[in-house]
């Protein structure tokens, strides 16, 4: 069976459902760190300026069959999602992804819990084409059999829809070529090493990856009732497995006008900070994705669907495993886990796009930095010879928001390795 992807007209409900697009790519692990940074306010500063920004792995084109099965769990997530918020009073048995979807949800405000539950009812009373226009195969089901079911009952290896043969090829693949440029890249250290005379046993190895944001420019205020913008900034980070951690949002500035830039000195403000310590396969994917919003009126509903997913890429890494049964890899795992943080990114962007559709007064297209780290020698970081990166820190580079309400800003930023 050949595996293809559906483009998926997606009705814009007002409110409907924040999470459903969300939860694709959210998954709970690491404590965000905001550093303490000073902050200025100016029209006019040395840090105003564009960059060059970072381009997004495409899985679609690397890791189609992988992209079927996540993008499947995604399908399904969102029909348990829209499920439960349909009917809040509907319990579930205890450690189900449903009952841990409610519990976040009964967390909300009562009038912006009436308005999902709206908009639930009305994506899950629509007619079967609908349903599976908006949640794939599993809307099939009507929603009171997914609501028996549950994401467990209906999310299963044997009825994925993807090339399991491909599936396997790809991945093995992948395992093999893991291992050639990790091994390239280990020798290149060694043979660094021994040109700077130092023992590689005592090369400085790096432990984590920082986002660093250094300014926030209004380039355009936003078209709306307010006088002025109040904009937050938060987002996710994406391991080199495929864990996700939501960044809680934080204040930029309270009354930004057109032309108005926040400087951040010290080395900018950290945004965020994943662990690159975990023992395992070199080279590895790592991402960011940066929001802009006005407001986060979501706190216990967004934490729900972050733990939502953790659950759910269990359940895909098992579903992954099974299909490329009987393949012997030590690389194996390395490339499963890269592939799901690849198609991970890649969701966040597709799902939280559908998102800014919903909700185009409260948030922008979000942004991402993903990148590819070839080794965790920490001189390979400090010399722009060898990757370009100077100091422990990467070039800066610029995202620019648009969209909500004519709203136009550019954030700066430049990743930096910890030790």
């Amino acid at each position: 069976m050949s595996t293809h992807f559906r483009s998926r007209p997606k009705q814009s409900w007002r409110r409907a459902l924040p999470a459903v697009v969300v939860t694709a790519a959210m998954a709970a692990a690491l404590v965000p760190a905001h550093a303490v940074a000073q902050v200025s306010t100016t029209t006019v500063v040395e840090e105003d300026q564009d960059f060059p920004s970072v381009p997004l792995p495409d899985p679609t084109r690397t890791d189609p069959e992988v992209l079927a099965v996540v993008s499947a769990a995604a399908d399904a997530l969102e029909y348990s999602t829209a499920v439960v918020a349909a009917d809040p009073t509907r319990e579930y048995p205890e450690g189900t992804v449903e009952a841990g979807l409610r519990a976040g949800l009964l967390t909300v405000p009562a009038e912006v819990q009436r308005e999902i539950t709206r908009s639930a009812q009305a994506m899950v009373n629509a007619d079967v084409d609908a349903r599976v226009a908006e949640f794939g195969q599993y809307g099939r089901n009507d929603w009171a059999t997914h609501a028996r079911l549950g994401f467990a009952g209906v999310f299963q290896a044997e009825t994925l829809r993807v090339d399991r043969a491909a599936l396997t090829a790809r991945l093995s693949g992948q395992a093999d070529q893991l291992a050639t440029e990790g091994r390239a890249a280990e020798q290149q250290v060694h043979e660094e090493a021994r040109r700077l005379g130092v023992d590689p046993s005592t090369i400085e190895r790096v432990k984590a990856l920082a986002l660093d944001i250094t300014s926030v420019k209004c380039l355009g205020e936003t078209d709306d009732w307010s006088p002025s913008d109040e904009i937050s900034m938060g987002g996710l980070t994406i391991g080199s497995d495929g864990v996700t951690t939501k960044i809680s949002p934080f204040n930029v500035h309270d009354d930004f006008d057109t032309g108005e830039i926040i400087t951040y000195g010290n080395g900018g403000k950290r945004f965020s900070t994943l662990n690159m310590s975990q023992a395992g396969v070199w080279p590895r994917y790592y991402g960011h994705s940066v929001f802009l919003a006005e407001r986060d009126g979501f706190g216990g509903f967004s934490k729900a669907l972050t733990n939502a997913w953790e659950q759910v890429k269990g359940y895909v890494q098992t579903a992954i495993e099974k299909l490329v049964q009987g393949v012997l890899s030590p690389y194996l795992g390395a490339a499963i886990a890269g592939a799901i943080g690849k198609a991970v990114a890649w969701l966040v962007k597709t799902f939280i796009g559908w998102l800014v559709k919903l909700f185009q007064d409260d948030l922008f297209a979000p942004q991402h930095v993903n990148v590819k780290l070839p080794s965790n020698a920490k001189f390979m970081y400090e010399n722009p010879i060898y990757l370009g990166w100077d100091d422990s820190r990467s070039p800066t580079m610029s995202g620019w928001y648009k969209g909500h309400g004519g709203g136009h800003y550019r954030v700066n930023a430049h990743l930096e390795v910890l030790s």
